[in-house]
């Protein structure tokens, strides 16, 4: 049997929810490491010092992470410490017969280029009053179409 490398999952720009926990377990460790060091009678200027140091980390942002776990319990801090961006959820405009328009002359059987099938609905666009996005976003928009409606 031969055997397979694994897949390397395709990069996205949007953080994945365990890039999330990987960010947040190492801000949990900034901030215990903090304490730690609080608890063994290291002052609050040489304990900044060394968790900076030791984690490369500036010292506004150790204390960024404090000011978001003070006061509250050990057990909370991961979800208080991960990030609360979870990237652009808007989308362009853009009319629904436009975009259909669009589907039905790029999953045709004959397989046109993205980009040919764009130059004709621009044309198509003049006569009537689509509302159409950048040609960079239909092409995003193309490319997320399942592969199984394109026929080969």
């Amino acid at each position: 049997m031969k055997a397979t490398k694994p897949r390397r999952a395709q990069a996205s720009s949007e953080p994945t929810i365990w890039k999330v926990i990987l960010r947040a377990s190492a801000r949990v460790g900034i901030v215990t490491g903090y304490h730690h060091l609080r608890t063994s009678g290291v002052g609050r200027a040489a304990a900044l010092e060394t968790v900076s140091g030791a984690r490369r980390v500036s010292i506004a942002t150790i204390e960024r992470y404090l000011a978001r776990v003070e006061g509250k319990p050990e057990h909370a801090w991961l979800h208080l410490l991960a990030d609360d961006y979870i990237g652009r959820t808007a989308q362009a405009e853009m009319s629904a017969e436009g975009w259909e328009s669009l589907k039905a002359d790029y999953l045709r059987p004959e397989r046109p280029t993205a980009g040919a099938c764009i130059v004709r609905l621009r044309e198509r666009a003049r006569r009537r009053t689509w509302i159409l996005p950048s040609n960079r976003t239909l092409e995003r928009r193309l490319k997320a179409l399942p592969r199984a409606g394109r026929k080969s």
